[in-house]
Formats: C-alpha cells, sequence, structure tokens
C-alpha cells in the first residue's frame, strides 16, 4: 500500500507492518485485560476483609460493653463496701 503525504512524500505501508502492529495491539489488550482481572480480584478481597472486620468489630464490642459492665457492678460494690465501712 502506498500513500502521498501532504509534503508530496511517498509513504509505504506494508502488509507485514500493520500486521505487526495489530500483534502489539494485541498484546498490550491482553495486558490490560489481564490487569483489570487482577484488579477486580483485588477489589472483592479488600471488600470480604472490610466485611469481616467489621463483623469482628461488632462482636468484640458486645465483649467490651460485657467487661465494661461487670467492672462497673464490681467497683459499685467496692465503693458501697468502702462507704459503709465509713460510715
Amino acid at each position: 500500500m502506498t500513500s502521498q503525504d501532504r509534503g508530496g512524500a511517498v509513504v509505504v505501508v506494508t502488509l507485514q507492518m500493520i500486521y505487526e502492529k495489530v500483534l502489539g495491539v494485541e498484546a498490550t489488550v491482553q495486558r490490560i485485560d489481564s490487569t483489570l482481572a487482577e484488579v477486580v480480584k483485588d477489589s472483592e478481597d479488600h471488600e470480604q476483609r472490610i466485611r469481616t472486620l467489621e463483623h469482628n468489630s461488632g462482636r468484640l464490642s458486645g465483649k467490651l460493653a460485657g467487661i465494661a459492665a461487670s467492672v462497673s457492678l464490681v467497683g459499685g460494690g467496692i465503693v458501697s463496701l468502702i462507704i459503709s465501712q465509713l460510715l
């Protein structure tokens, strides 16, 4: 194939050149596709980890609330005992 550019020079484009460019584009598209697949997989993995952390955080909050209530009861009992001994 030949074409004349605006300056009057003749440009020759062979089928081999076109084929090599197509192969290069194909390789680029494959790299983009595999990178995108990794990004999607990482995103799903991060989302699952966030859900697990949220779930575990809820459990921990319940346990901490129970411990705080127990400490409060024991502490209140000790304070009451001390006051009753002083009076």
